[in-house]
Order: structure tokens, then C-alpha cells, then sequence
């Protein structure tokens, strides 16, 4: 078996420009926001590139119906809609910057 070596050089320029490149991510990624709306629009979700909540808007005409189970499952697929946008949208701000 033959062992391969790599020599790794230190290129001070290089390095500040990936230490750049990932702090430009990482202010883009933290910017990120994505809101969906359940498919009656009674019910708006927004969150973070993590998928963190960051807001949640009940329409008041959700009331109408008492049904709270229901209630319970749209706003987690509400969520769920807006989680996999942040996800999609920190994935291609992450794959544009590696492209460069």
C-alpha cells in the first residue's frame, strides 16, 4: 500500500480570505428569515436560519373553529414549510460561497 503525503503551506493571503468568506456566510446566514403560511393563510410562521421560531401570527378567525388538534398540526406544518425554506436558503448561501 502505498502512503501518499500532502504538504499543506501556509498562505497568509489565502487564509484571510477564507477567514473573510466565512465571516460574509456567517453575517448572510444570520440574516436569513422565512415565513410561510398555512394553506388557509390563517397562520404565519417565521424562522431563522436554524429553524428557530421567530414569530408566529394567528389570524383571529382561527378561533372559529375549535377543533385543537388541528389547530396544533397546521401550525406545525406551518413551521415545518418555513423551517425547510430557511434550510434550502442557508444551503445555497453556504454552496455560493464554496463556488467562489
Amino acid at each position: 500500500m502505498e502512503t501518499q503525503r500532502m504538504v499543506l503551506t501556509y498562505e497568509p493571503v489565502r487564509f484571510e480570505q477564507l477567514a473573510g468568506e466565512i465571516r460574509g456566510i456567517q453575517r448572510e446566514l444570520a440574516a436569513v428569515r422565512e415565513t410561510a403560511f398555512s394553506s388557509d393563510g390563517l397562520i404565519s410562521v417565521t424562522v431563522d436560519a436554524r429553524g428557530d421560531l421567530l414569530d408566529l401570527v394567528l389570524d383571529p378567525r382561527i378561533y372559529r373553529d375549535p377543533d385543537s388538534r388541528r389547530l396544533a398540526d397546521a401550525i406545525a406544518e406551518t413551521h415545518r414549510a418555513a423551517r425547510e425554506a430557511a434550510d434550502a436558503r442557508a444551503f445555497e448561501l453556504t454552496v455560493r460561497q464554496l463556488e467562489l
